[in-house]
């Protein structure tokens, strides 16, 4: 299991369902945080634990999505499970952990990944289409070439995101839901050169409803969806065709990277390291939409 900073401290802090007893660990140094923080501009720093690394807390999860399930426990399941999945893959993203507070209200703790560099894509965004400062005029959405705007790296890890978020009913990737880590080249060109994920509570939204996904793609931007609501199937048709992705990958590369995730693994892993336990019914369902998914790029 890939650690956030505080596997450490779960046999003194954990409860014996594998959740870290919120209230201590915030006498260990954390303080009352949402994980939400670090999309303000000006980023605040608090929530210091120990030698100055930053962690975020977010309770009480969930609302209206799930109806099988107490929705709080939906939303951490997907926390945690999503966020190892998605690290295992490569990918530089938050790492979830579940909590428990004096008033049994359950939440993660997670940590932070944002850098002096960062930006949300949102903001990001702006920056290339917006900003005279840096380039003297706007760039027209219709004239924009977003891959000029990242190194290959970067790049290469925007489109697998938006491949694992389809897959796995991501529909909240929004442009403030990812960083990316800006640098300015020698031609005054802004680029990002690092992409880093967070929040995945919104993949139980679909669950119940496997082949009717809808995906807000306003971050796909100029070709990866184009700011539209697309269906899971439309965004397929979207990865096998879109000039972007085949850059880099082809439909089959992309079917295998998705076969290579081992959902039940990840789980059973969780389970090993925390004593958390993943419900088995999201986890045969999140195995189930990625195999889906990998089968229907190939089709």
């Amino acid at each position: 299991m890939i650690d956030n900073g505080l596997l450490k401290y779960y046999s003194k802090y954990s409860d014996e369902f594998g959740r870290l007893r919120y209230d201590n660990i915030k006498k260990a140094g954390i303080k009352n945080i949402s994980h939400r923080r670090p999309i303000i501009k000006s980023r605040i720093r608090e929530g210091l634990f120990r030698k100055g690394d930053v962690f975020y807390y977010q309770k009480q999860l969930g609302g209206f999505y799930s109806k099988d399930r107490n929705e709080a426990e939906d939303f951490v399941d997907a926390e945690v499970l999503l966020s190892q999945i998605y690290a295992k893959a490569g990918f530089n993203t938050a790492i979830y952990l579940p909590t428990i507070d004096k008033d049994n209200l359950l939440g993660v703790v997670s940590n932070d990944i944002s850098t002096k560099q960062s930006e949300t894509m949102h903001d990001f965004y702006n920056l290339i289409m917006c900003n005279p400062y840096e380039y003297g005029k706007g760039v027209s959405e219709k004239d924009l070439k977003l891959q000029q705007y990242f190194e290959e790296k970067a790049f290469r890890d925007y489109v697998r995101m938006h491949v694992f978020d389809v897959a796995c009913g991501n529909t909240d990737r929004h442009g403030n839901n990812l960083f990316v880590d800006v640098k300015k080249t020698e031609s005054g060109l802004l680029v990002a050169e690092e992409v880093s994920l967070f929040d995945y509570g919104h993949s139980i939204c679909y669950l119940n409803n496997l082949y009717n996904l809808q995906v807000g793609s306003y971050c796909f931007c100029n070709g990866l969806g184009n700011g539209n609501i697309k269906t899971k199937q439309e965004m397929i048709e979207e990865f096998k065709n879109n000039e972007y992705v085949n850059m880099f990958y082809t439909p089959v590369q992309l079917s295998e990277m998705l076969g290579n995730i081992d959902v039940v693994g990840t789980a059973k892993d969780i389970k090993q390291t925390t004593n958390y336990e993943i419900d088995d019914d999201l986890v045969t369902k999140f195995a189930r939409l990625i195999d889906d998914t990998a089968e229907s790029l190939i089709k």
